[in-house]
């Protein structure tokens, strides 16, 4: 009997799940603004890091399986090729990770409109998948003082695009706020970095303005498109080198 003949629920895939020492998403409160009750506080997630492919792979072999690294690494870029593909095909996919599908972005001024794209843009939707979801549910939480001593960015302000935590632009102004952001600009191992997917990060040279609560900076010119993790690295006045990580992506268009 073929897969296209069995009923969905009969094809059930099947995980592979090693004991393993599992992290505690970390939060911290802050004080809410959009509530009128001055006593009232919203969470803030504090990020555990930043993961790439290659990590996931690394993972995937300690874990055990059949295939060679370089096996995997051919199987996984063809799959993440044919899921955009499709994507971008028009279809809509449903994975365990992730579920994609195409929308339009922007307002046709009659029912004759097509589309500009100056006035409109082709974006994908993306949600997460049944198996994500399903983590996510048994993930474990932990809360965390505002004094851990490494720096805390909480949000990135594109000035070009007015975007927040979403869409930088290359070449223009970015405001980075949070707290324990001060750091040496004259020690190369300090300052704002931008991580690609592959883990390339990007060193910020030109600063306007430094502050513990308030980062001001020209985002370098030569990211390419893609999607970046904003990392602040310090020594916060001693010899150990701490980083805090934006906990949202960061996108180049």
């Amino acid at each position: 009997m073929s897969f296209g003949k069995l009923r969905r629920e009969e094809v059930a895939p099947v995980y592979l799940t090693l004991n393993r020492n599992k992290m505690s998403i970390q939060y911290f409160l802050l004080d809410n603004k959009l509530t009128p009750d001055p006593k009232d506080q919203r969470a803030m997630v504090a990020s555990n890091g930043t993961r790439t492919m290659d990590d996931v792979i690394n993972e995937a072999m300690k874990r055990g399986t059949l295939v060679t690294r370089t096996d995997m690494i051919a199987v996984t870029q063809l799959l993440f090729e044919i899921m955009t593909d499709f994507a971008a095909e028009g279809y809509t996919l449903n994975t365990p990770l992730v579920n994609m599908k195409p929308t339009i972005k922007g307002v046709f001024a009659s029912v004759v409109s097509t589309f500009n794209a100056a006035e409109h843009e082709l974006k994908p939707s993306i949600t997460p998948g049944l198996l994500l979801r399903e983590k996510f549910k048994k993930a474990t939480v932990e809360k965390i003082e505002t004094s851990q001593n490494k720096p805390l960015p909480i949000e990135l302000h594109d000035q070009k695009s007015d975007a927040r935590n979403d869409e930088i632009t290359p070449a223009g102004v970015g405001v980075l706020l949070g707290s324990r952001l001060s750091f040496d600009a004259s020690d190369p191992d300090q300052g704002v970095f931008f991580i690609d997917a592959t883990g390339t990060a990007t060193a910020v040279s030109e600063f306007v303005k430094t502050k513990p609560a308030e980062v001001i900076f020209l985002i370098p010119a030569g990211l390419a498109t893609g999607i970046y993790t904003l990392e602040l690295r310090s020594k916060m006045g001693g010899n150990t080198l701490r980083k805090g990580n934006l906990i949202d992506f960061l996108e180049v268009k």
